[in-house]
């Protein structure tokens, strides 16, 4: 097994290679070593970042909001399922068929039994001329 002090210069002559280093590895490294250094810590940093996670906060909660109010999650739901969406659609238009045909009968018999005398009277007179 290799010395670690061995380890670690090589990985320093690496990392100082750009064509064997990709710009994210080195990007991440630096990230890194910003992350060591405590004088993100001042109060002013907290403070902006606090001010940041509130605005962040406000904006997710008035997208969920809207999100919600907008019932899209129930779109894309029914618009993933097609054949769900087609006998949904299907039922709901025979449903409404029937309730159309039962309410007409209902009507009409409603009708018919109100004017049942005039339609009796009517029809011995047209016989009894015959």
């Amino acid at each position: 097994m290799a010395d670690p002090l061995q380890l670690q210069k090589a990985i320093e002559n690496l990392s100082k290679k750009k064509h064997v280093v990709s710009e994210d590895a080195i990007r991440a490294k630096t990230f890194i070593q910003e992350q060591e250094n405590p004088s993100q810590y001042t109060p002013e940093n907290i403070e902006k970042q606090t001010q940041h996670l509130i605005e962040f906060n406000k904006g997710i909660t008035l997208l969920s909001d809207i999100f919600m109010q907008s019932q899209f999650d129930e779109l894309v739901h029914l618009a993933a399922q097609p054949t769900r969406t087609f006998l949904l659609n299907f039922c709901l238009g025979l449903m409404r068929g029937l309730g159309f045909a039962l309410g007409l009968l209902l009507i009409l018999g409603l009708l018919l039994y109100s004017l049942r005398d005039v339609i009796l009277s009517t029809l011995q007179y047209v016989l009894s001329t015959l």
